[in-house]
Formats: structure tokens, sequence, C-alpha cells
């Protein structure tokens, strides 16, 4: 027979917020601990913590707000110590977007509180896609290092793109056949491209890089190396 034990408490803080605890456990040995939070305004947090028996684990943050947008955080730490990072927003207009990270340097001793994360995965459907420079997820950030290979790949939908300042890599055709990326813009000093990476984006497309002419032309020459379309302009900008 399975055993289930579940432990629940309910409090309200001096703000008004209505605080729910709840703590389970399997005979398993997984444990799952949950914690929601409703303010009187109307906004749910919900943070889940689910640890199985052989070490693995799984965080997960959701945040429900007024307007109706639901935005939801995921970690998970498989049993050999690989860090997933999944962001998941939906907006108000229902339209979804999910980016996956694969954290690749963690935050190492208790009083340190960042890291560096390599985008895997963008499932956009949006025209503008912003890769920021970092993300935060549970009081720690990670900045976004690189851009894994095939990332926006075959993009039906993106119709703008902008590089946060800490890539440094971008894999083989990360962009390849996003045929209606036309304007790009990107902010970090690049030091690798893969072959393909920007191979089938619009035919007229404007790369913007912001860098001094040095590093302009460096990644200029290492674009145009990775096979890019003769008609795509280079613009520098500050």
């Amino acid at each position: 027979n399975v055993i289930k034990v579940v432990e629940e408490s309910v409090s309200v803080s001096k703000k008004g917020t209505l605080v729910e605890q709840t703590t389970t456990r399997t005979a398993e040995g997984t444990s799952i601990e949950s914690t929601k939070k409703t303010t009187t305004a109307g906004k749910v947090v919900t943070e889940t913590t689910e640890t199985k028996a052989d070490g693995s684990t799984k965080y997960t943050k959701e945040t429900k707000n007024v307007d109706g947008s639901v935005t939801t955080d995921t970690i998970s730490k498989a049993a050999d110590d690989t860090i997933v990072i999944t962001n998941k927003t939906v907006g108000t207009d229902g339209k979804k977007e999910t980016n996956i990270y694969l954290v690749e340097e963690a935050s190492k001793g208790s009083g340190k509180k960042s890291g560096k994360v390599e985008l895997t995965s963008i499932n956009a459907k949006l025209k503008v896609v912003i890769i920021p420079d970092a993300i935060k997820v549970d009081g720690k950030t990670y900045r976004i290092d690189s851009i894994s290979e095939n990332a926006l790949a075959g993009n039906k939908k993106v119709k703008e793109l902008s590089i946060g300042k800490y890539v440094k890599r971008i894999g083989e055709n990360a962009f390849a056949n996003a045929k209606k990326l036309k304007n790009i813009h990107i902010y970090g000093n690049i030091k690798e491209v893969g072959e393909g990476a920007f191979s089938g984006i619009a035919k007229k497309a404007v790369i913007t890089i912001h860098a001094n002419e040095k590093n302009f032309n460096k990644i200029v020459k290492l674009i145009k190396a990775s096979g890019v379309g003769k008609k795509v302009k280079f613009v520098r900008a500050d």
C-alpha cells in the first residue's frame, strides 16, 4: 500500500495576504512542499519544491497576475546535478512564450547568487524576441552567456531579435531559416558564431551591432564566415 502523509496550514499576514502551505510525503521517498500566497488585490503566487529519493529536485514558481497573465519559472535539477531552467509566459492575449536554459555554471558557495546559462530553446510566438542580459529565478541571477544550436531555427513568426550583452557564443543554425527575421540587434561581444547561425533569415535583413569599430568588424567577419545572405546589411551603433 502507498502511504501518503499530508500536512496543511493556513494563515493571514499583516498585509492581508492569505498563505496556504502544504507538505506531502510518499512511501517512495518523494517530498512535495507547496506555498500559495493570495494578495488582497487578487495576485496569486504558488511555489512548489518536489524532491525525489534519488536526489533530483524540481522547483516551480507560478505567478497569476491581476491582469490575467501567468508566468511560470521552473528549475529542474537531475541526480547528476544537471540544471535546466524554464521560463513560460502566457500574456493577457493568450499568446505563449517558453524559453529553456541549461545552467552552465551554477552558484557556488552560500554567499554567491549568480551563474551562467545557455539559452537552448526559444518557443516564441511573438514578432519581437528579446534575449535579455540575464534572468533571475528564485533569488539568483544567471547571465545568458550563449545561445545553443537551433534555438530559433525555422521560426515563422519573429521579425525582430535583440541579443543581450553577455552572449559570447551563438551555436550552429541558431536562427537558420527564420525567414521573417529582418531586424537583429547584437549587444554582446560575440566571440564565436556557429555554421549557418544566420542562414536563411530575411534576404534584406539588417544586423545592428552595438560595439566599437574594432569589435564591430570582428563580429561581422564571424557572421559572414558562418554563412549569411549577400544582401544582409551590417550597421554599427554605440
